[in-house]
């Protein structure tokens, strides 16, 4: 592994040699659209790296998080071959090497003399392939690992367990590398199309204003793979707060969401406004909310404390709150975790540089800077992974101190549960024994849960009426939309009147979410 890191940071020299070198003459190759699919791979190569790290630190600090992202029944979980953090170390470094030297080649070549542009765009498109290979086999191993997103994505039609909230705070990080996915995909059709019916105009093209100057683009898809992620997360905290039938902390989580959702939203339907202060200073309250629930949530690293007397307002305002770093820290002394705290409040303004107006060439007083902020979203883009995945180890500590007084690990709130009745656990095809006890212990009375895709029998209302004043949505629905979502068993756990009213407001939050979207792109 050490001579393989070597031989990266050789050619990782040698790659942004060739892109400055090419800055400073002035060749404009930053708008190939081949350039997309390396963004794209290099992003997700930088990501399964630093998931290797990730599995280093909790392995080394105790952290389980086989148990805690629910992955026994993959690799990680398999007790005959257990892939390590050097298997994925290896894996990723073979990866990263000649990712980096396909990079260097296409660049050199593509301004070679004598060298046809179509073989040229050959090379960005055979190494897609391969990594796109590698993604889809061995399709047993991989089909696991492509099942765990589709609860998230369906959200909030599946209960929601820490993995899926997991996976979707990874998701909104990659949203500058979403971006370029759908220019690679689309230069990849139309590379396609041009070698079969021979339209090399097609191949040769070194221009990106096909789709990234398009309206459709700029109107439609920029937009939409932007605020999905956001929107994933926001409906899977509104779920949350229907499923326990407590606003906090769902609510609140659900607003930090809400806001990035607004302050997006109205920067790119009305472009001007990012200059104004208006929005600048939306903008950073909305990141500072995201940052203050890392550092007091998520990480749980600064502990709130007041009389037991009063609640959290009044201790407030009567200045009884008390505020202390957490006691309990697995990965080291305290001025570590102040570190990481710093860093990942500029981190989090990094991304900022993309969505301000570019500076003009003509006035600007550095050719470095001009240089910096003109390829600032793939830099930010890389940054971002770093730090969404650096979040996540502490992420991982928090959840397991939470848990640590629980008998067991799956002891999480019933529903969480229900979750992993959505795909089969063993390679036998039988479920493992935890989701046996869950479905035998968690189904009583009239609930009979059988595996599959069975029936389940739910008690059945006289009228119309009384199963609209029971919530017993059963009656009120399709029975293929039944079958999709949580084997029906979180529709028959709305009976309280928490539960209904978290509904409530959770379909009246959306609507005015909804109505105040469609008022910024009128």
């Amino acid at each position: 592994f050490y001579w393989k890191t070597g031989c990266i940071c050789i050619l990782l020299l040698g790659a942004i040699s060739e892109c400055v070198e090419n800055e400073f003459s002035h060749k404009k190759i930053w708008h190939d659209p081949s350039f997309s699919i390396f963004m794209v791979f290099g992003n997700l190569i930088l990501l399964f790296l630093m998931w290797g790290f990730c599995m280093y630190i909790w392995n080394d600090k105790g952290v389980n998080y086989v148990r805690l992202l629910q992955l026994q029944v993959t690799e990680l979980g398999n007790s005959k071959r257990i892939v390590t953090h050097m298997d994925i170390h290896n894996t990723g470094a073979d990866m990263a090497i000649l990712y980096l030297l396909v990079f260097i080649i296409f660049n050199k070549s593509l301004h070679a003399e004598g060298l046809p542009l179509q073989y040229t765009h050959l090379l960005p498109l055979g190494m897609a392939a391969y990594f796109l290979y590698r993604l889809i086999l061995p399709i047993e191993r991989r089909q696991i690992w492509w099942n765990m997103l589709w609860p998230v994505l369906a959200a909030p039609l599946y209960p929601v367990s820490f993995r899926d909230g997991y996976v979707g705070d990874l998701l909104t990080s990659l949203v500058r590398v979403l971006l370029p996915l759908v220019s690679s995909t689309a230069y990849l059709l139309v590379m396609s199309y041009g070698w079969i019916t021979n339209r090399m105009e097609l191949v040769t093209s070194t221009s990106d204003e096909l789709w990234a100057k398009s309206t459709v683009f700029e109107a439609y898809i920029v937009p939409f793979v932007t605020l999905t992620p956001l929107f994933i997360r926001l409906l899977q905290c509104l779920r949350r707060s229907v499923e326990t039938g407590q606003r906090w902390p769902h609510l609140v989580n659900g607003l930090k969401y809400t806001s990035a959702i607004l302050v997006l939203s109205y920067g790119i339907a009305q472009p001007l406004a990012r200059s104004t202060w208006r929005w600048i200073f939306a903008f950073i309250g909305a990141t500072l909310f995201q940052f203050t629930w890392d550092v007091f949530q998520d990480w749980g690293l600064i502990v709130v404390t007041y009389p037991d007397e009063m609640n959290a307002l009044q201790a407030l305002l009567t200045g009884s709150m008390t505020l202390c770093f957490r006691s309990q820290r697995l990965f080291g002394p305290l001025h570590l975790y102040v570190a990481v705290v710093v860093v990942n409040l500029v981190l989090r303004f990094a991304w900022a540089l993309t969505l301000l107006p570019p500076p003009d060439e003509a006035t600007s007083p550095s050719a470095l800077y001009v240089l910096l902020f003109t390829h600032a979203m793939p830099i930010a883009a890389s940054v971002e992974v770093v730090r969404r995945m650096v979040w996540g180890i502490l992420r991982l500590e928090h959840e397991q101190l939470e848990q640590l007084d629980d008998k067991t690990l799956l002891q999480l709130h019933p529903n969480d549960a229900v979750s992993m009745l959505t795909s089969p656990i063993n390679s036998d095809g039988k479920l493992a024994d935890d989701f046996k006890h869950f479905n035998k212990m968690g189904t009583k009375g009239s609930v009979d849960v059988s595996l599959h895709g069975g029936d389940v029998l739910l008690p059945r209302h006289d009228s119309f009426l009384n199963a609209v004043l029971t919530c017993d949505w059963e009656l009120l629905l399709p029975r293929f939309c039944l079958r999709s979502i949580d084997h029906r068993l979180a529709l028959y756990s709305l009976q309280t009147m928490a539960n209904k009213l978290r509904f409530v407001e959770a379909v009246f939050f959306m609507f005015i979410l909804m109505y105040i979207l469609m008022s910024f792109y009128q």
